[in-house]
């Protein structure tokens, strides 16, 4: 993250990247429920945010010197080039409060007739040495001409606007505490959890013991990530294929017509429960978890027709541990199962999640402080 900007009241922020990503998350001004969008600025890194409720507008200046207007959906209302700026500067950074800051140096340097005073009050000295003669009086009426250096103090008023300058610094020193909103707003980017439930296919590789070498299945579930964040729960169904050794060490009968070097036809029916989070990045997830479940298996002497045989259906218990990466839908993983049947197994799989709203979303705990 290189850039962030929360809302007056905490409840929405804005956060910029590296990549170009331009980020905003939060509650919605008008619906009041939890939302999160994003949208590609370009390769350009994003350097400061503005981010304004009132006018439902965000301007990101980017490294490459381009400063963009967008609407609370991230849709691009104006976009125009200014001077580059690099990124990292901060959030709250733009052109428009540095040409603010010139015009406070200007009344500071009409500020130096102030001394004019001075001879103001050397003025006034001479009007009690009445005793001096009536012409030195009308030397004194030169100083009637101060009044005019005295209009000047009248920029004494807009020297005053510059004591409101330091509310602007402490309008500016109100950043701190933003800060530390987006010091927890960073931290819950950097452990944000997910807000949408999947449906998801994968497709499996194993190794199965002998005298089976090698197992492939085909797996599709949903899961739920919305109602007990960061953990989720889901049910799925996997057919599965057990491929035997070249050389079958065992002779299969039923009803007492053999099955050489069968295949174990099956499927599995599992619930897993897991835990997911993005601790690096916002399209990056890891997860972990248990996939407790039924295996169902028979043998089938790989033939068709009459000459199929097949044995009886054999239930046991099904368990495993999946850890795996996901990025933008895409998710590989290693599993290690074990059926109570063919004994322990190791996985390696890959899949594709495809990101679906039904129970709604809900919004995190610390998005409402």
């Amino acid at each position: 993250m290189t850039a962030a900007k929360s809302s007056s009241d905490g409840t929405l922020i804005a956060s910029g990247y590296d990549d170009g990503i331009l980020q905003i998350s939060g509650l919605d001004p008008e619906t009041g429920l939890y939302i999160e969008r994003e949208c590609d600025t370009g390769d350009a890194a994003i350097a400061s945010i503005e981010l304004h409720l009132e006018q439902e507008i965000i301007i990101t200046n980017t490294t490459d010197g381009m400063t963009s207007i967008w609407n609370m959906d991230l849709q691009l209302i104006s976009s125009y080039p200014t001077k580059k700026v690099a990124a990292g500067a901060g959030s709250g950074a733009s052109a428009e409060t540095a040409e603010s800051a010139d015009p406070v140096e200007e009344p500071i340097e009409e500020t130096e007739p102030i001394a004019m005073p001075e001879p103001v009050e050397e003025a006034v000295s001479p009007e009690p040495a009445e005793p001096t003669e009536p012409a030195e009086p009308a030397e004194s009426a030169e100083p009637a001409e101060s009044p005019e250096p005295i209009e000047p103090i009248e920029p004494i008023e807009p020297i005053e606007p510059t004591e409101p300058t330091e509310p602007n610094t402490q309008a500016e020193s109100p950043e701190p505490p933003a800060q530390s909103d987006e010091g927890k707003y960073e931290a819950l980017a950097m452990l944000r959890y997910k807000n949408s439930d999947t449906i998801s296919f994968k497709f499996k590789v194993s190794y199965i013991p002998k005298p089976y070498i090698l197992g492939l299945s085909l797996s599709g579930g949903y899961s739920c990530y919305t109602m007990l964040q960061p953990f989720y729960f889901g049910g799925y169904i996997e057919p599965h294929l057990g491929i035997p050794q070249k050389k079958f060490p065992f002779t299969y009968e039923q009803n007492g017509k053999p099955i050489p070097s069968p295949l174990i036809v099956g499927g599995k029916i599992y619930f897993p429960f897991g835990i997911c989070v993005f601790p690096f990045k916002k399209n990056i997830e890891f997860y972990a978890e248990l996939e407790p479940g039924l295996a169902l298996n028979l043998m089938w002497n790989t033939k068709f027709g009459k000459d199929a045989i097949t044995s009886k259906v054999y239930p046991a218990f099904y368990g495993a541990f999946k850890t795996g990466v996901t990025y933008k839908g895409f998710t590989g993983f290693i599993e290690g199962n074990y059926d109570a049947i063919l004994g322990f197994g190791f996985s390696i799989g890959i899949g594709y999640n495809i990101n679906v709203q039904i129970f709604g979303q809900k919004q995190d705990e610390l998005v409402r402080e």
